[in-house]
């Protein structure tokens, strides 16, 4: 049965009805509005180093810091010196913020170029939406694991895929003026045959 509503009696006025479900709505969108406004805030993260040591201001850094935003707009953006080459040493964490749009855009350095030394995939987009754009991606690897070994013939390579980039099942990406240049993904040997 519905909130029953008692009329309310001024001298001299009209009964009026009050509806105590009015309260418990309007208190109940205040609360959904504040709990959200600081959960979906924009972030910037600015790139401005060129080392690739994870402190503070480096691009593996500024990738930390967007996956661990939370939900919301984010942004990666660079200010180191114009044509500055990034080498990776290691591969760079996953771009994994499942909750989140994450733009990482060199325009503001012009020429950025992240290299994966001829031994590592430059990016791995784990989950969320990230638009990456006006940066150079080269030398990225992405090769596959040796076939296993047995008495019967050995087994298959595995597959080497997304030498610059590898997008994930659930994950999105949009790319928009980036140039790619000798990436390459190598499929895994294949196992032996024993005994």
């Amino acid at each position: 049965m519905g909130a029953r509503c008692a009329p309310t009696l001024r001298r001299g006025s009209k009964p009026r009805r009050e509806f105590p479900f009015k309260r418990v709505f309007l208190a109940g969108s205040l609360a959904l509005a504040l709990g959200l406004s600081g959960q979906l805030q924009a972030a910037t993260f600015n790139v401005s180093s060129t080392a690739d040591d994870g402190s503070a201001g480096t691009l593996r850094w500024a990738i930390e810091q967007a996956n661990g935003a939370g939900a919301g707009s984010h942004s990666i953006t660079f200010s180191v010196p114009a044509n500055s080459q990034l080498l990776l040493g290691s591969p760079l964490p996953e771009l994994d913020n499942p909750g989140a749009t994450i733009e990482l855009d060199g325009a503001g350095a012009g020429g950025v170029t992240i290299s994966g030394h001829n031994n590592h995939r430059v990016l791995f987009v784990h989950s969320g939406s990230w638009l990456v754009r006006n940066v150079n991606i080269v030398q990225g690897k992405a090769e596959g694991g040796t076939g296993g070994d047995n008495s019967h013939g050995g087994g298959g390579g595995g597959l080497g895929a997304g030498g610059a980039v590898f997008v994930n099942q659930n994950a999105h990406l949009t790319i928009q003026n980036v140039n790619f240049t000798g990436n390459n993904a190598i499929g895994g040997d294949g196992g032996g045959a024993t005994g």
